[in-house]
């Protein structure tokens, strides 16, 4: 049940568009997914892939999916071919244009959607700080990152203000995906209709204009930030958009004609036209939940100055001694430079970004750990530079050993050479073995086996 509260305000927002509005709560929730452009090719994931979907125009990865299958515990989901994530809740990353060089910033990154789709924008030269100030939260964003692979990705835990303080002038784009009232959700998340409340309304109001406010330093002159909310109230999204330019260098841009088409524009408030620049997406114009978005430009130079400073992370001898060993070993014609943060040897290319090693949860690519003068492979590695293994087993669908290994067991592959190596599926990289006389000891973490 529809809290009456809610009803009455957006009545009064549509107004001859509230009844089709209200009649699309009554439509099926639409599935959708995303594939991973990192792995697999959009031509050979269409191939591959056996199950019905419809391209999404506005996300060169993203697909409607014409079916209710379970696909959670999937290969394709344990190799990081595929990231589930609302159709809606594509729109804000694609309404920036994200070179491959950039250095972006994720304001709210869990569970990892948005987090996902920059990666996939980004090059080796690019790189992308996503922060998570809920530890637990993190934890699942870790989780993703993992699973798909993602490289270049700094994750940290951090309020909005302290990341003001540290990273000025220091990003191309900023995304804040605000976290807000959910009123966008309430057609397939029956909790956030519970929790609504116009107190909660206002208060998320207050939060994301600080949250804007506190980052609007860390951009670079030209630079822009995406605020986007999956919520429809006024005071969530426009109004803070007005109060944010009115003390802020920024003006509002248009988004890209494909993303206005299947979005409404703005609504004016306190006079200001300009906010019909944000757009609106809602279920009954296309097919999705509700979000909101607006892009702005930082329209002033950015005189001040980064002062964030990097600690002293490199390896002692015996240790790259070791490092190098293993890579030597396992890899073929990959030059990996690695670094060493909390005793973990990490794989990532800083360029002339500076990283604060605080409250820092992981570091590009955890490529492992040593412990008693052995090197232990971490399995971000496995999945991230799975393709660079010499020692790769790519097991079809129906091989049974797939199965086995996804539960955790050894598996066997006589005409394989001893060492680590990599189980792929649709030569995507699921995880790590350790061959010795064609015996596959399993690498797989155990929180992630099929039960």
């Amino acid at each position: 049940m529809l809290p009456e509260l809610f009803l009455d305000r957006m009545k009064n927002l549509l107004k001859e568009e509230y009844q089709i509005f209200l009649d699309s709560y009554n439509d099926i929730n639409v599935r959708s997914l995303r594939f991973n452009n990192k792995l697999i090719s959009k031509k050979e994931f269409q191939r591959r892939f056996p199950y019905s979907i419809e391209e999404i125009e506005y996300d060169n990865e993203g697909f409607y999916l014409n079916s209710d299958i379970k696909l959670g515990n999937s290969p394709f989901h344990h190799a990081g071919m595929i990231y589930f994530q609302d159709p809606a809740a594509m729109l804000p990353v694609n309404a920036a244009d994200i070179k491959e060089d950039y250095k972006v910033l994720d304001l709210c990154a869990a569970p990892g959607g948005k987090t996902f789709q920059i990666a996939s924008r980004l090059g080796a030269g690019g790189l992308l700080v996503a922060n998570e100030i809920n530890f637990s939260r993190s934890k699942v964003l870790l989780s993703n990152i993992e699973r798909l692979g993602l490289s270049n990705v700094v994750l940290i835990s951090l309020e909005a203000s302290e990341i003001g303080r540290i990273y000025p002038n220091s990003f191309d784009v900023v995304l804040v995906d605000a976290p807000c009232s959910g009123e966008g959700m309430f057609r397939k998340d029956v909790a956030s209709i519970q929790e609504w409340s116009i107190n909660e309304v206002f208060m998320c109001a207050r939060r994301q204009l600080e949250l804007l406010n506190s980052i609007a330093n860390t951009v670079k002159e030209n630079g822009y930030i995406i605020y986007s909310t999956c919520t429809y109230s006024l005071e969530e999204n426009e109004m803070v958009v007005n109060e944010f330019l009115k003390s802020k260098d920024f003006t509002l841009v248009n988004v890209p004609d494909v993303i206005k088409k299947y979005t409404v524009q703005g609504y004016v408030v306190e006079g200001n036209s300009m906010l019909e620049k944000c757009r609106r997406f809602y279920p009954y114009k296309a097919k999705g939940e509700g979000q909101f978005l607006a892009v702005l430009k930082r329209i002033t130079p950015n005189n001040q100055k980064k002062d964030a400073k990097l600690a002293d992370m490199e390896l002692n001898r015996e240790e790259q001694r070791l490092v190098d060993e293993f890579l030597d070993n396992a890899l073929v014609n990959k030059d990996v430079k690695v670094i060493k943060y909390n005793n973990n040897i990490c794989a990532i290319h800083l360029k002339d970004f500076k990283i604060v090693p605080k409250n820092m949860i992981s570091l590009g690519v955890k490529v492992g750990e040593i412990s008693n003068n052995h090197f232990i492979p971490h399995h971000h590695f496995f999945k991230a530079y799975g393709s660079y293994f010499k020692n790769r087993l790519d097991l079809s669908f129906d091989d049974e050993r797939l199965t086995q290994y996804l539960a955790g067991e050894v598996v066997r592959e006589e005409t394989m050479e001893n060492g680590f190596g990599v189980i792929t599926f649709n030569d995507c990289p699921i995880g790590g073995f350790k061959a010795t006389n064609g015996v596959l000891k399993n690498h797989y973490p155990k929180g992630l086996r099929s039960k």
